[in-house]
């Protein structure tokens, strides 16, 4: 045929098809896991597929214990009949489904392996995933906190009894929390008023599962100061209707380890599941964890927020949506020379007027998914002034940076989410440095920015 009707064709488009393809019905780990809950009997958790196509979970390990399918329990009795995960479709969000998986082998730091399968297709893929960060929600309570009554003691004398059903807290002194504070939804709220000063000493943690209210002044903001040498966290979790944060100022706090329990967590301040509003709030000098603040699976209004000398990441904001206004980080990240300013996955947000100066790492990184809007963003002197990844799509109007080492990057980090990236930048001072890699979209005014790179974290980390 090829002699009789010659034909000539790009034979480089075939086999980019072909590789296409094969790397399709190979994902890299699909299977996204979120909001980790343990009460000694069972982990739960909450699984969604990342991946275009279902997903068959054949075998789930745990800490190498191959686990029974048909004790795990589902919210969903069609994934239990078939234990497959549908497809997340293209822009939508992931679609989170609840496993409780019956085991009391629970330690710092696990293994959960997933053996899956893609129906069709006569292969069995493999998933490790380490989990180490575990949400407190519906834990029991002893092992996290000694004694329930020893709370109910502290708290005793600021209990304010409106009738027998909606009681709150009102504090509004000094307050020395050498013990885990433990504040139950059996409250309607807890407040803390200006002339509130926590100090948490004895590596203490203050647990919260109400309403709460920080309402201090401009000129007398309420400080919560962890001493010198305890290791104290803050952890609110599903607030019933707000957590409102107003001048207030977090000092030398660290990240959530229980030491009496497994549990731990990333953040020095932790919401999970609450509607969040703050103004002006600082965040300086925290002494452990990947985060000052982690905002997760909220709604949140922002107004005035600071943060200074982290260790790592800043302010870290995930399957979350809101608004920030006037956002500064300074010294970000340097205490252990990798850190990010503001770092947002699977989130819509808005923002306006982010300035940031010494960053280690990425003043901003934006991934999973996330859409975001910038307006007005400036500083100076990080590695990557802002990362844009794994199918995000960004906006920034009013771009001024320097001294950054990559001024915008657009990469794919993530297998299982290597999808196509947007980033468009109108009004720049500088023409800045950009860097795109795997077709990515990227407009930088009326340019169009094509791939000018094939490995991007290859380049800027060595990896």
């Amino acid at each position: 045929l090829n002699s009789s009707f010659p034909y000539k064709y790009n034979q480089g488009i075939v086999y980019n098809n072909a590789e296409k393809i094969q790397k399709f019905l190979s994902p890299h780990k699909p299977i996204y896991i979120s909001n980790l809950i343990s009460n000694g009997d069972f982990l739960s958790l909450e699984v969604a597929n990342s991946h275009p196509a279902p997903v068959k979970i054949v075998k789930i390990y745990f800490n190498d214990e191959l686990l029974d399918l048909n004790k795990i329990e589902l919210r969903e009795k069609a994934i239990i009949q078939s234990q497959i995960l549908n497809p997340k479709k293209f822009r939508d969000k992931l679609h989170f489904q609840n496993i409780n998986i019956p085991t009391d082998n629970i330690y710092s730091n696990n293994i959960l392996k997933f053996e899956f399968s893609i129906p069709g297709i006569n292969k069995i893929y493999t998933q490790e995933n380490q989990i180490n960060n575990f949400e407190i929600n519906s834990v029991n309570k002893n092992k996290i906190i000694k004694s329930y009554d020893e709370s109910n003691q502290i708290l005793e004398k600021f209990i304010k009894s409106h009738d027998n059903t909606n009681n709150s807290i009102f504090i509004d002194e000094k307050l020395v929390v050498d013990k885990n504070l433990f504040i139950s939804s059996d409250f309607s709220k807890i407040e803390f008023g200006p002339n509130t000063e926590i100090i948490f000493k004895d590596n203490a943690n203050l647990i919260i599962e109400t309403n709460l209210i920080l309402l201090g002044n401009k000129d007398k903001p309420i400080k919560i100061i962890s001493d010198g040498y305890s290791n104290s966290c803050i952890h609110i979790i599903n607030a019933k209707e707000y957590v409102i944060l107003n001048n207030v100022k977090f000092m030398n706090l660290s990240n959530c380890n229980y030491i009496n329990s497994k549990f731990s967590l990333t953040g020095a301040v932790n919401i999970y599941g609450s509607k969040i509003k703050i103004n002006n709030a600082y965040f300086d000098n925290n002494l452990s964890g990947d985060d000052y603040l982690n905002i997760v699976n909220s709604q949140f209004e922002i107004k005035n927020i600071y943060f200074s000398r982290t260790v790592a990441d800043a302010f870290d904001i995930d399957f979350s949506n809101g608004l920030i206004k006037s956002m500064t980080c300074i010294n970000c990240g340097t205490l252990d020379d990798n850190g990010d300013g503001l770092d947002i996955s699977f989130s819509d947000v808005e923002i306006i007027n982010y300035k940031f100066n010494q960053i280690s790492d990425k003043a901003l990184s934006i991934g999973e998914e996330s859409i975001v809007y910038f307006i007005n963003v400036e500083g100076e002197e990080a590695n990557v002034c802002i990362a844009v990844k794994d199918g995000s799509n960004v906006y920034i109007k009013n771009f001024k940076v320097d001294q950054c080492n990559y001024d915008l990057a657009v990469y794919n980090k993530k297998d299982e989410l290597a999808k196509k990236s947007i980033l468009t930048v109108e009004n720049f001072s500088k023409q800045p440095k950009v860097f795109v890699e795997n077709n990515n979209i990227v407009k930088i005014g009326n340019k169009i920015v094509k791939t000018n790179i094939d490995d991007f974290l290859n380049l800027a980390y060595g990896q």
